[in-house]
């Protein structure tokens, strides 16, 4: 999520109508005043928005709000904005106002989105979609606004199926097959680092700094994943059980 939304969507890439503010949904009790950790987020089966962070070793719950039905992916680009694609095929930007007792306020961004899989923060202002044909398209909109731009287009790199962010240009992705790679940007493509197989039971992921991300498996246990050094391996380390309640995780 740090990573870990949109104007120019019609059709594929065009300009939209002026963003219009949703109406107050949910109605947000403050949450994280003054947390500058990264975290990630989660809707739970009873429509519940929760953010999780680990300020001091365990991972800590902050409910934002319920009466999120409707939704079909998040992804949380900070500790305050959060992108949310509902079952109509529409995309819509959640932000924290701390002008306005931190309630959080969601922007219609357009229409469009109905066949992107996937969605991954890459920090404030700029995310990743992929699409059911497996197209990977990057967007980013300069100061943070809502007027967003495809930066990116390209056939999703290794056949990720599955993909989460780890910053600009850089995200970690899981194949068809259960292979899992990381991949950087180095122009004009994409390389890649094989991680390894086994992953095709990761229902959900989140990422949560660039060097860690979460997993909610198909058995329901929680498992963070650091990597050990700047170019070393992944350490699994196993949070608990009960995520089968997660319904999405961004």
């Amino acid at each position: 999520m740090v990573f870990a939304a949109l104007l120019m969507v019609a059709a594929g890439v065009g300009l939209a109508g002026p963003a219009v503010a949703a109406p107050e949904r949910p109605t947000v009790t403050p949450a994280m005043t003054g947390n500058d950790y990264n975290g990630f987020y989660v809707i739970r089966q009873n429509y519940e928005l929760v953010y999780w962070d680990k300020p001091y070793g365990t991972y800590q719950s902050h409910l934002i709000g319920p009466g999120w039905q409707g939704t079909r992916l998040i992804a949380g680009l900070s500790t305050d904005q959060l992108l949310q694609v509902r079952d109509d095929g529409t995309l819509w930007d959640w932000k924290k106002d701390y002008t306005d007792n931190d309630r959080w306020k969601g922007y219609f961004v357009g229409g469009g989105w109905g066949d992107v899989t996937q969605i991954t923060g890459l920090g404030p202002g700029s995310f990743m979609a992929l699409t059911s044909g497996g197209i990977l398209k990057q967007y980013y909109a300069p100061g943070n606004q809502l007027n967003y731009a495809q930066t990116g287009y390209w056939v999703s790199p290794g056949g990720s199926v599955k993909i989460t962010g780890r910053g600009q240009g850089s995200f970690f992705g899981i194949n068809g097959t259960g292979g899992a790679y990381t991949y950087a940007w180095n122009a004009p493509s994409w390389t890649s680092t094989y991680v390894g197989p086994g992953w095709g039971n990761a229902r959900l992921l989140a990422s949560v700094t660039p060097f860690r991300f979460v997993v909610a498996r198909d058995d329901g246990v929680l498992v963070e994943w650091n990597q050990i050094g700047v170019f070393g391996p992944w350490q699994g380390t196993t949070i608990g059980g009960g995520w089968n309640d997660a319904r999405l995780l961004g």
